[in-house]
Parts: C-alpha cells; structure tokens; sequence
C-alpha cells in the first residue's frame, strides 16, 4: 500500500481513536472471559465498522476499504 494511501486512512481512524484505557480494559476482559468468542469490540470507534460490516458483501465492504485508502 502507498505511504499517502495509509497516511489517509490513519489519520481518519486516529481522529476516533479509543483511549488506551479502553482498550486495555476490553483485552484484560477477553484475557480472563471463559466463553469462546474470538472477537471483542474495543471501544465506540469500533462499532460503525462493525456494523458496517454486517450489512454489506465482502466485495463492497473491502472495496469501501480501497476508496478509503485511495487504492
């Protein structure tokens, strides 16, 4: 990927980034939980994404990605 391309997209995710206290509470949570579940959101910036996700084939979620990134 181009250096501009992710410059682009870290500097739209940082703008909504969780606090590191966040993101340690979710791993300390996913660390010491008993179920099975791989994946945990970490934080509100996480849940548009996810949502976002759910509702879309993989081709237009990823390609969503692309124009995101400018590739």
């Amino acid at each position: 990927m181009e250096g501009r391309a992710m410059g682009r997209l870290f500097g739209e995710l940082v703008a909504t980034l969780s606090s590191p206290d966040v993101v340690g509470e979710i791993i300390w949570q996913a660390a010491n939980e008993t179920g099975d579940r791989l994946r945990l959101r970490t934080g509100q910036d996480a849940h548009p994404i996810l949502e976002d996700r759910k509702i879309r084939e993989d081709a237009t979620f990823t390609g969503g990605l692309k124009n995101l990134m400018g590739s």
